[in-house]
């Protein structure tokens, strides 16, 4: 009677290596019951050409006798603390640069999880000793692999710490518009709904999801044009403002919507886009991750009924969640009333390097808030004392 196939981890460093997976990861992501398009080896690919420069790739394998079972992509990043302590962060593939995506993590076969998850944490504490400090964030908050790593650390008596990475605003999708927008406060309701028919009646308008793949260019072109109008004058970093999230963005959008994957939202008004939102469908959910809208159209409160559009039309493709992704703003929530989290969990070897981090990252920033709190504090009483 043939025996079980053997269970064995290798590790992918080199790009081509990571290239030469794309058929296998499919397969595997396939079947995998927790994954989502950030862990598409598209979206993981193309994030580290241009994001992975002078880091050292550490994609982990995990293979029943000819099959991949599960995959953990994870890179080592190079830190110089206090100007003279190296540290080496290990890191999820897509964490790090300026561009951040959500839901991270192994990719493990449907039915093998735990034992797979159980394999790689083990892996990673174990006979990975290349790294200093491991920082993995953006995980799901059910995510069996983080449960096992804070079960190992624990155990072993590693140093750890996890807790919320983002709390991410979600609309769980009715069966109908009609539906949906009958959960609307009415004033909600009667703002948008009143604010769309403002617009057709002032200009000719068309809600559409970009599918012309010959002129993708043109349309990213438009959206970082209308993501910058919207910034132009302020003072704060934001989105395609850098090389490289430019081109990495170009290129994983000409991908996925070669996938089928991509929803780049369109809202026309006379033959020219004036507002749009980037998004990607997968699994029959739509994550929304960036837009843009020309500040000429503000007072016609663009954002809000390009939203409303794109919800709409999530509903009528039958998907059954409009997640806004990560980012605390009031204009999600005045949409969503369901929260999701993501978490993180940062362990370190113990060493100098591992004291310098959390010294660094943990230490200063607590003791820099009591002591803002305490002066909060002692500012409070003495306003009280000179009102007395």
């Amino acid at each position: 009677m043939p025996g079980r196939p053997a269970v064995r981890i290798t590790v992918v460093d080199t790009n081509d290596g990571f290239a030469a997976l794309r058929e296998q990861w499919d397969a595997l992501q396939n079947s995998s019951i927790e994954t989502s398009i950030f862990l598409s080896w598209e979206w993981q690919f193309y994030w580290w050409k241009y994001y992975g420069k002078q880091q050292k790739l550490r994609l982990l394998l995990v293979t029943s006798g000819d099959r991949i079972v599960g995959i953990l992509p994870l890179y080592i990043q190079p830190v110089t603390l206090f100007r003279q302590i190296q540290v080496s962060l290990l890191r999820l593939v897509g964490t790090g640069g300026d561009t951040s995506p959500d839901y991270l993590g192994p990719i493990l076969e449907r039915g093998t999880e735990n034992e797979t998850a159980q394999l790689l944490a083990d892996f990673v504490l174990t006979h990975m000793q290349d790294w200093d400090v491991l920082r993995l964030t953006d995980m799901p908050q059910d995510s069996i692999f983080q449960q096992a790593l804070t079960s190992l650390c624990r155990e072993r008596n590693v140093r750890f710490s996890h807790g919320l990475s983002a709390r991410i605003a979600i609309i769980p999708l009715p069966e109908s518009w009609e539906a949906y927008l009958g959960s609307m406060t009415s004033s909600h309701r009667y703002n948008m709904v009143s604010r769309m028919r403002k617009l057709e009646r002032q200009f000719r308008m068309r809600f559409f999801a970009w599918s012309d793949a010959e002129n993708i260019d043109t349309a990213v072109d438009r959206l970082i044009e209308l993501h910058c109008l919207r910034w132009q004058g302020r003072n704060e970093s934001h989105a395609f403002s850098s090389p490289e999230y430019i081109d990495f963005h170009r290129e994983v959008i000409r991908v996925c919507l070669e996938r089928g994957w991509l929803r780049l939202y369109c809202l026309e008004a006379d033959n020219v886009i004036i507002a749009m939102h980037y998004c990607y469908r997968f699994r029959n959910q739509i994550f929304e991750f960036q837009g843009g809208f020309d500040p000429a159209y503000a007072k016609f409160a663009l954002g809000q009924v390009i939203t409303g559009y794109s919800i709409q039309n999530a509903i009528e493709e039958g998907n059954s969640v409009y997640d806004f992704l990560r980012g605390d703003y009031e204009h999600k929530d005045s949409w969503a009333k369901e929260k999701k989290e993501t978490q993180f969990v940062m362990a370190d070897r113990g060493n100098l390097a591992g004291h310098a981090y959390r010294l660094r990252f943990e230490d200063i920033p607590r003791w820099k808030g009591r002591v803002k709190s305490l002066l909060g504090k002692a500012g409070l009483m003495a306003g009280k004392v000179d009102g007395d």
